[in-house]
């Protein structure tokens, strides 16, 4: 899998891929990621990783993941 932003590192990660259709979860995760922390690889954005896990936090309480063979929210609202 490709990661680290724009130095497109090759390797393994861990993690879940996640549909964020929240546009207010979206817009700030783009926020934080792209603007604040300006796509750098993980390695270069650790120094300032503390200052920006509130954002982070806040970020993802608006994502919602629906339970088990619950539906989706956009298949909710079609």
């Amino acid at each position: 899998m490709r990661h680290g932003g724009r130095s497109c590192c090759h390797g393994a990660i861990e993690g879940y891929p996640v549909s964020v259709e929240s546009p207010d979860g979206y817009a700030a995760l783009i926020d934080l990621f792209e603007n604040r922390l300006r796509s750098a690889p993980v390695a270069m954005a650790m120094a300032s990783i503390p200052e920006h896990l509130p954002a982070l936090r806040a970020a993802v309480a608006m994502i919602r993941l629906p339970a088990r063979g619950e539906p989706s929210p956009r298949s909710a609202t079609t």
